[in-house]
């Protein structure tokens, strides 16, 4: 799945607003699909949409769950 990223510039509890390099994105805390608590100053992967002209974020996510991480190598005793 393809994300956005952004921070998150806004949130009350309810609502809040997310900024990425494009545009700006308003969210409900519905719209959040992580355990972690997200804050102002967080920054998040998100799907985003435009709805009568209304930007939208949707299945936000703190970054570093949806980072790939870096594979390791096995090493083999010789």
């Amino acid at each position: 799945m393809n994300y956005d990223i952004g921070k998150i510039v806004m949130f009350d509890d309810y609502c809040g607003r997310i900024v990425s390099e494009k545009e700006e994105y308003l969210f409900l805390k519905e719209d959040i699909s992580t355990q972690k608590e997200l804050m102002v100053g967080d920054l998040v992967a998100f799907r985003g949409e435009t709805i009568c002209n209304q930007n939208r974020a949707y299945f936000i996510k703190a970054l570093e769950e949806v980072m790939e991480k870096p594979k390791q190598k096995m090493i083999e005793n010789r």
